[in-house]
């Protein structure tokens, strides 16, 4: 066990920066822009996804005016079932847009 304590471990050695190249460096976007990006990014979220859930059956018209016409709670459950999707969307357009 001696033997074994006294040996000693070098730390890796940092790369140097030549290797790796110059880091990409990002200007702030301003306060407008981001504002922007969000007013457009929403509501095209939401129109691309219901697009494609109307598209693919997972949101009928029927579901649509059940929304609007129909009474009680569970009315709204094909809208929800669906937004975690309109999220996902928004997200990815806004954080896109930042860095375009």
């Amino acid at each position: 066990m001696p033997a074994a304590a006294e040996r000693s471990v070098d730390p890796p050695r940092p790369i140097p920066k030549a290797v790796l190249g110059p880091s990409p460096t990002f200007a702030p976007v301003p306060l407008w822009m981001r504002f922007l990006l969000w007013v457009v990014a929403l509501p095209l979220s939401f129109f691309i996804v219901f697009l494609f859930a109307r598209a693919t059956g997972l949101f009928t018209s029927s579901q649509l005016s059940d929304v609007f016409l129909a009474n009680g709670g569970n009315r709204f459950w094909p809208i929800i079932r669906i937004l975690p999707f309109v999220a996902l969307l928004t997200a990815a357009l806004v954080h896109g847009g930042v860095y375009a």
